[in-house]
């Protein structure tokens, strides 16, 4: 009996010391004090602290959270029995913790199926990368082609709309398939519809370059302006006087660039002769609303 209670004296005599055969680490945190320390996942305190650890690979995590961002440090030890260490932790900058991402990839999902493309986006790439969301390509695969459905949809309207960026999209679109049905003749169609416009958008800056090379084209803009604006009659009528004197010192300048795009005209008699180009279309255009264009100089500056 004597033997019996000798030898569970001396047990619990080194039970502390075997507790304490692990070596000490000890934990400072720069600017953090207060954040939670964890040894192997397991909370020893907050920082600064002291704490005992296993010898061998420890992981050592420490955190400090505040609402939805956290400051977060991590590091694995090689813990030497009896050998204390000294970490110097300096934490993260602010991070969403996990729990705030998936709040917000709750809300973005929410907004994907109300309809809002770039949500459905946001979806499709966090399904792929498992934020927030359980990873899951087959469900970014179908976000994904959902938004680029959704686009594809808008883009079209813009399109029906005269937008040439949107209808060489569609054309490119309807060629790969990418959120229509593919189609040849649809994409081929857009494509023609595209480049007719684009025509017509060169046509119109090419009357905007011949007004701004014309004689006179201060003046002309001045009485274009009050045909169109009745308050501009109003509140700028002095003006007119000053702005037929600039036309008239630069006179010199714009005839020279008259004979210019006339030179040039007339090295292109093929172009200008067929009535179907650009720069006939564009004169008859320009003299529909200005009879002063008539003038085949004037006329000669649409290049």
């Amino acid at each position: 009996m004597k033997k019996i209670i000798y030898v569970v004296g001396l047990a619990v005599l080194a039970a502390p010391f075997a507790a304490y055969s692990d070596s000490l680490i000890r934990v400072k945190c720069d600017d953090d004090a207060g954040a939670s320390v964890y040894i192997n996942g397991k909370f020893v305190g907050e920082c600064p602290v002291d704490a005992p650890a296993p010898a061998g690979t420890v992981n050592l995590r420490v955190r400090s959270e505040k609402g939805d961002y956290e400051k977060v440090f991590e590091k694995q030890l090689r813990v030497v029995d009896g050998v204390p260490q000294r970490v110097e932790v300096t934490l993260s900058a602010p991070q969403l913790t996990a729990k705030a991402i998936a709040a917000d990839a709750g809300r973005q999902l929410k907004a994907a199926e109300a309809g809002n493309i770039e949500a459905m986006q946001k979806v499709s790439q966090l399904y792929e990368d498992g934020i927030g969301l359980e990873k899951s390509p087959v469900k970014a695969k179908h976000w994904r082609e959902k938004a680029e459905t959704a686009k594809a949809k808008k883009i079209l309207e813009l399109a029906n709309r005269g937008d040439v960026a949107s209808m060489e999209d569609m054309s490119n679109r309807y060629e790969t398939g990418l959120g229509v049905a593919k189609s040849a003749s649809l994409a081929k169609s857009w494509g023609t519809k595209a480049q007719s416009a684009r025509q017509e958008q060169k046509s119109s800056e090419k009357k905007a370059k011949l007004w701004a090379k014309a004689p006179f084209s201060e003046t002309r803009q001045y009485f274009h302006n009050m045909g169109k604006d009745v308050q501009f009659v109003t509140s700028s009528p002095i003006s007119l006087p000053f702005t037929f004197v600039f036309d008239l010192i630069s006179l010199p300048t714009a005839s020279t660039n008259m004979v210019q795009v006339a030179n040039e005209a007339a090295l292109r008699p093929s172009t200008w002769g067929n009535p179907d180009s650009m720069i006939a279309r564009a004169s008859l255009q320009l003299k529909a609303n200005d009879p002063a264009a008539e003038n085949p100089l004037i006329v000669a500056a649409i290049k």
